[in-house]
Formats: structure tokens, sequence, C-alpha cells
């Protein structure tokens, strides 16, 4: 869709499931899941193909800045636990960057190429007091090398790393009470060594239970596109909604709601010049849009 919330079009329509979608760098392609393996299609739903990664369940496609490799995570060796793969797309060759007994998942690529976040539950030393496997923010070299962990917090599980086009952030999400099933999730912005940590999203002066999940940044890095899940409060329905926030944390509008739609892993291409979120009217006769 275009970033009016408008001129939806769907672009697969299989028997299985399809989701994660991540544009190519030049925005001709998308790669996402499809199924029990990674898949891409040109832009507009046609040239439709497997990858055929040889791993089981791959998820969470990221595309190197240079077009040639694909990042993604699988269950490793064992079928127990995910780690993180690179596909060379020229060759078809995969390599296994991480094996761990924790769950790596989430790849996000540097913007020069040489870096890739991720998320993982590997280290039990910053995991919930309480048992629950908290994760953390990784980074480590595109060979594998260099792994190190840049969150470090003990009960707070952070997740879903996204690396700013200017390569000096990552914004990523962060969900405090690991206890509660229905405890609120955020997005948060850090320097790249983990240090300048701030959160970008609060909303509980809104909803009481909320979730601001999958960032995707803007190419000019001034927005953060993320799906927002919220229970519903008086008459409001809820459900998960397309927004966009400003990377100051200001500017929050609403660009897609849809009764019955869960909105998962919005991917952005492009910038936002021009571009008015929407905000939604409740009417007698359901819910409009209109400029903010």
């Amino acid at each position: 869709m275009d970033l009016r919330g408008e001129e939806i079009k769907q672009r697969t329509n299989n028997p299985w499931h399809d989701a994660r979608p991540d544009w190519s760098p030049d925005g001709r392609k998308i790669a996402f899941y499809s199924g029990w393996d990674l898949a891409i299609m040109n832009w507009d739903g046609s040239d439709y193909r497997r990858l055929n990664t040889g791993t089981s369940l791959p998820q969470d496609p990221d595309w190197s800045p240079d077009g040639k490799k694909i990042a993604f995570a699988a269950l490793g060796v064992g079928g127990l636990n995910k780690d993180i793969y690179v596909l060379d797309l020229q060759t078809g060759k995969v390599r296994n960057l991480t094996c761990d007994l924790g769950e790596d998942t989430s790849p996000s690529w540097s913007p020069d190429g040489r870096w890739i976040a991720f998320e993982s539950d590997r280290d039990p030393r910053f995991w919930d007091p309480g048992g629950a496997r908290s994760r953390d923010i990784y980074i480590m070299d595109s060979e594998g090398g260099n792994l190190r962990n840049i969150t470090q917090t003990k009960g707070l599980s952070e997740a879903e790393p996204s690396w700013s086009p200017d390569g000096t952030q990552i914004a990523f999400t962060v969900q405090g009470d690991l206890a509660h099933t229905h405890s609120n999730i955020d997005i948060y912005l850090m320097d790249t060594n983990g240090g300048s940590r701030r959160r970008v999203t609060d909303f509980k002066d809104r909803y009481p239970v909320y979730t601001a999940c999958y960032p995707s940044w803007s190419s000019d890095g001034q927005h953060i596109l993320f799906a927002l899940g919220h229970v519903p409060v008086g008459d409001e329905e809820g459900g998960q909604d397309l927004c966009m926030i400003g990377r100051d944390g200001r500017g929050f509008g609403m660009i897609y709601h849809k009764r019955g739609f869960l909105i998962r892993h919005p991917d952005m291409f492009g910038g936002v010049v021009g571009v008015k979120a929407v905000r939604l009217k409740k009417t007698l006769w359901g819910v409009m849009k209109s400029s903010p």
C-alpha cells in the first residue's frame, strides 16, 4: 500500500502462509517466508520462486545492502533452536553464521553490509528472574565473527532490531514484564554499541495494553513504520494497526486501520516526503479517515 493507507494491492494468494516481507535494496523484488521455505517475487507479484535454502522452517529474511545475499533465521542442527544463516543469491550457497543452544532470530544488516544485528535468548545471565528466557540484541560481522551482546539487560526482552539507514542507530522493541502475557511492548532506539538508549513510543495513556512492534525505517531515517496492537478501550475497536512515528517520538499517525485486520511485519521502501498520516474518526456507520 502507499503511505496514505490507500491503493492496497494483494501480491500473493497461496494456500500456505506468506509472511515477513522484505524489499530488495532497489525496490524491484520482495523476499518473504512462504510455506516451508523462503521465496522472492517481483514487486508486482510476478515471477514467484522458492529459494530452496536447504534449511528447516526459514524465516525473517533480510536483504543485504548490495542485493546479493539474504540473511535469515532457521532451525539449526537437530532442529531444536534457530540460528542465523546467509544465502548467496548468485551461487545458491548457504552459510551458517551462528550455532548456539539459544534462539537466534530477526537478522538485520547494517547499511554498509559489514555487520548483522539479531535477537537471541542464548545467555541465561540476562533472563527474567522468574525464569523466562528474555532476549537481547547482539551484533556480529557478516562472517559470524566479533559477536557481542549490546543490550545486556536482565529481565527485559529486547527484540526485532532494525538498523537505521545512516548506520548510527538501531531501532528495537522492549517488553518489560515477561511474567504477564499481556505486558506492553515499546519501540526504542540506541547507538550501535548499545549506548544512548531512548524510548520512542509510549501509549499507556491511550491503551491499557498494547504492543508497538516490527519497526521499519523510512529511507531518510527520520520516520519509523510499525504495527500497533492494542486492547480496545470503551467503544473503540481493538486490533493491530499500521502506524508511523518520527525517530524523535513525535508526529505519531495511524496509517491504516480495518476491523478484523492484524497488520504484521511492515517493511517500508522509500521516504515519507509530502505524506500525511491519517487519523480515525468514529461515526454512527463505522470508521472514516481524514487528514490530521
